[in-house]
């Protein structure tokens, strides 16, 4: 039996031979971070998983699809969808340009699947927080550091200052991105440091391996937080014409804003403020108080790449000297697509 309705709809069955079953269906078009199981759940195709589930009833219709971990697919790819399946009659509706034909398919009766569902430009919100995608980030870095520090311990009271070479530093990031909006990630840094000498002061240890471990956030690619504990350098004056450098490992809370001001094409800047705090510990030689930073830079990203250059400065608070310092760094980013 045949009637005329107004509703665009595609619902079509398996061929003769196999169990009659029904399914409303169309055309999806695959987008950039999409899987097959978000597009399921986005369209209300449940239950998703198990034996003869939309999963399973999809990928039996859509051949050529390469069903991978995680179940990604490409930008572009089409999709016909299967909806939940219903054992007994039902129906078949096709669309005109004007008319739309509904067809009730009797049990057991053989259905022809139309050559070409309609495409529909179905517009989805971004991926579920059950997506998750690992990624992991190096980054060479050079930097310049000045040291000054205002001695004022009992046997010694005399101003120090400490420049260095170019030094050399490696960042080496690995996280998991849950959506577009939020990255969890482990950072290892480290950093060889070498101050140099002039005639008017000895610097006792010019050699010197920096580290720091962390873990944090970013949330919407512009707002960071992290935690960890890293090496931090104060001076000290055994006499006046030495200087000392000592080197003492601290927790720190560091925050970070980064936005975007230009874009062009798939390149674009960004500038970073940032500011840190160092938590209090004590050390041989050094009884830490409370001490914090701030820092700011210029990003130029391409894709899964960026240019980075940034300022920072700390003042590190002890008993008998603080130690204020300066660092200019470039660093270079590259991360796995």
């Amino acid at each position: 039996m045949l009637k005329e309705v107004s509703k665009t709809l595609f619902i079509f069955s398996t061929l003769a031979g196999i169990s009659t079953q029904s399914a409303s269906a169309f055309t999806y078009i695959a987008k950039k971070g999409d899987t097959l199981s978000d597009v399921l759940y986005e369209n209300d195709y449940k239950p998703i998983y198990g034996r003869g589930g939309a999963l399973e009833q999809t990928l039996k219709i859509n051949p050529d699809i390469k069903y991978e971990k995680g179940n990604k697919i490409f930008p572009g790819t089409k999709i016909v969808l299967s909806g939940n399946i219903v054992p007994g009659n039902y129906v078949l509706r096709s669309s005109g340009k004007n008319t739309v034909t509904e067809s009730v398919i009797e049990k057991n009766e053989p259905v022809v699947i139309p050559e070409a569902a309609p495409v529909i430009d179905h517009v989805r919100e971004v991926s579920d927080i059950f997506d998750q995608i690992f990624f992991w980030q190096l980054s060479p870095s050079v930097s310049w550091k000045e040291l000054t520090a205002k001695d004022s311990n009992i046997n010694q009271n005399s101003n120090a200052r400490a420049l260095s070479d170019m030094s050399y530093g490696a960042t080496v990031v690995y996280g998991m991105r849950f959506n577009p909006d939020v990255d969890i990630y482990s950072k290892l840094f480290l950093e060889a440091v070498n101050f140099s000498s002039d005639n008017s002061i000895n610097i006792v240890k010019k050699n010197i391996v920096t580290s720091s471990l962390g873990v944090g956030l970013f949330y919407n690619k512009k707002w960071q937080v992290e935690v960890g504990m890293g090496d931090e350098l104060f001076l000290t004056s055994p006499n006046a014409t030495s200087v000392e450098i000592k080197k003492v490992s601290m927790p720190h809370f560091k925050s970070a804003y980064k936005n975007e001001f230009y874009q062009f094409q798939e390149a674009s800047l960004l500038y970073a403020l940032s500011g840190k705090v160092l938590l209090p510990r004590s050390a041989p030689g050094i009884d830490s108080k409370l001490s914090y930073g701030a820092g700011a830079g210029i990003e130029a990203k391409l894709r899964n790449q960026s240019f980075y250059l940034g300022y920072e400065k700390t003042i590190l608070k002890a008993s008998g000297n603080s130690t204020d310092g300066q660092n200019i760094f470039w660093r270079y980013t590259w991360e796995t697509p």
